[in-house]
């Protein structure tokens, strides 16, 4: 394999996983999405900070119904792989609030053989749903 085929196989290896990604997300379940994270994976988001990925989802998972998420882009770094992020429209609604739709962008760190995801950072504006997540901090296990 030439390393012009390498890169597209990479390119097209690491989107796949984005796709998939949210294709469970929005199918709300847990296990299915978890095997797509590594052990050790993390979320960056902009209401709850940083948190593992397993308690993140348990919670989003358990306080989001309603949910479809249509993808504008995905985007894969070229020069690296393992770096891809996820331009989409996200509808949903959190447990007692209003649905909303958001506008939103994951970055993703995916594992050196683009099967896992290392970590996700969510990117969106959270003025209009803040109050929809009006608790003191992460409710932890």
């Amino acid at each position: 394999m030439t390393s012009s085929d390498q890169q597209l196989e990479d390119l097209m290896k690491a989107q796949a996983l984005c796709e998939e990604y949210t294709h469970r997300l929005e199918r709300n379940d847990l296990d299915r999405l978890m095997e797509l994270f590594t052990k050790e994976a993390v979320v960056q988001s902009p209401i709850f900070d940083e948190q593992r990925a397993k308690d993140f989802y348990t919670y989003v998972l358990t306080q989001i119904t309603g949910r479809s998420i249509r993808i504008k882009s995905i985007m894969v770094s070229p020069s690296n792989p393992t770096r891809a992020s996820i331009h989409a429209r996200y509808n949903r609604q959190v447990t007692g609030s209003l649905p909303q739709t958001i506008d939103l962008v994951n970055v993703f760190r995916l594992n050196p053989t683009l099967d896992r995801i290392e970590e996700v950072t969510i990117i969106y504006d959270t003025a209009k749903v803040r109050q929809d997540f009006d608790f003191p901090s992460f409710p932890t296990s």
